[in-house]
């Protein structure tokens, strides 16, 4: 596994094999549901967020993490 820094984010479990991202969008084959009839589009629960660690040093693997996080912010949508 790969580390990289993202706009200030580091991650530190990149996976540097799998599906080719050169070409966009990115379609997925298999039991992936899209908002439309087009499908295959990556749903935001299967994101691997690769060990990002964010500003206060917590470490977000997946997109629940990634909510809860922002939550405890006090951050308020709409």
């Amino acid at each position: 596994m790969a580390t990289m820094t993202q706009n200030g984010i580091s991650f530190y479990n990149v996976k540097t094999a799998g599906v080719r991202t050169d070409t966009w969008p990115i379609y997925l084959g298999g039991n992936q549901q899209g908002p439309d009839e087009d499908g295959g589009v990556i749903n935001a629960v299967d994101i691997d967020w690769n060990g990002a660690v964010v500003g206060d040093g917590q470490t977000i693997n997946s997109t629940g993490e990634l909510l809860s996080w922002i939550s405890s912010k006090g951050e308020q949508g709409p």
